[in-house]
């Protein structure tokens, strides 16, 4: 753990942190993740659990990479690009 080059990590605030529940600590460790601006670029983690859960129960479509690229290719003719 890197917290002691960081003065707003203080020792109280993180055996408080590491007090928590693993599942507190879970929920936390995802917002404190969503909240790094580097990372907003891409689907938060809540797109990525819930898509991970329809794929996991069967209710998401899933295309190899060539029904993918035929798919993009098919629409960009119907929008009139050439590739």
């Amino acid at each position: 753990m890197s917290t002691a080059t960081n003065p707003e990590l203080t020792p109280d605030l993180v055996q408080r942190v590491m007090s928590l529940s693993r599942e507190a600590r879970e929920d936390l460790a995802f917002d404190l993740f969503d909240s790094l601006e580097s990372f907003n670029a891409g689907p938060s983690m809540e797109t990525i659990l819930r898509r991970s859960e329809e794929i996991a129960a069967g209710k998401a479509v899933l295309l190899t990479r060539e029904e993918a690229a035929a798919e993009v290719r098919a629409r960009m003719r119907e929008l009139g690009v050439e590739l």
